[in-house]
């Protein structure tokens, strides 16, 4: 087993690849605020930079359609299903996001190798586009890290529905609490606003990315998908 069964939040070193991915996701933002701030630096103003990056990079489920229908989908075209999470519709989101990824790396810090944690971020994030694209029925532009970070705390929930702990029947500490109940608050949240204000269909990327990293938990850690189907119904008891 690669996961050793700990205490997630009694890590303090961050990977190399989440600072990486949080100064990539920060370079978009510097730039529409220098536009912003010094009209002229570059062409068109903030909120055109913000479109353009979006326009450019963001994944666009009506764009896709007409690209296939074409049968000109290329490369560019196919890149949106992992570049989308690199951009973001504001500057809040785009700072909760590099938080929230920032602290997922770092629950999960040294409980895998961190090539697998890049493989289920960008994972999660390409299939959260699919979903979106499938089921969201929406054809407003898809951007943040949230499918994303939400898949790595789905592989830090796996890990710990999968810990010695909760096979013994012990009750579980704050930290592993809030890895469970966390993503329930954040997809719960966008699925409620959509419900009663009407939305652009969030949540379905968010709620497939954790599904995601959750489900691919057993094949990341070498465990045989029985015993994360037995931690499951422990922790639902």
């Amino acid at each position: 087993m690669r996961y050793r069964d700990s205490n997630f939040f009694g890590r303090t070193r961050l990977p190399f690849v989440a600072v990486l991915l949080a100064i990539v996701m920060a370079i978009p933002e510097l730039l529409i605020f220098l536009g912003d701030f010094w009209p002229g630096t570059f062409p068109g103003s903030g909120a055109g930079l913000r479109g353009f990056t979006v326009t450019t990079f963001g994944f666009w489920p009506g764009l896709i359609e007409m690209r296939i229908e074409q049968g000109s989908l290329g490369l560019a075209d196919a890149l949106r299903f992992v570049t989308y999470p690199l951009v973001h519709l504001s500057a809040v989101d785009a700072a909760f996001s590099a938080v929230f990824v920032l602290v997922a790396f770092r629950i999960i810090t040294g409980i895998a190798h961190e090539t697998f944690y890049l493989a289920t971020f960008f994972g999660s994030s390409a299939l959260g586009a699919f979903a979106y694209y499938f089921l969201a029925g929406s054809d407003y532009p898809l951007a943040g890290a949230s499918p994303g970070f939400l898949g790595l705390f789905g592989l830090a929930a796996a890990a710990t529905a999968m810990s010695g702990k909760a096979g013994r029947g012990q009750p579980l500490d704050i930290g592993e609490r809030t890895i469970l109940i966390l993503p329930v608050l954040l997809i719960g949240f966008e699925l409620v606003s959509s419900m009663l204000f009407g939305g652009r269909g969030q949540w379905v990327a968010d709620l497939t990315g954790f599904l995601a990293g959750f489900l691919v938990a057993p094949l990341v850690f070498e465990v045989p998908y029985s015993r994360l189907l037995g931690g499951l119904l422990r922790l639902l008891r």
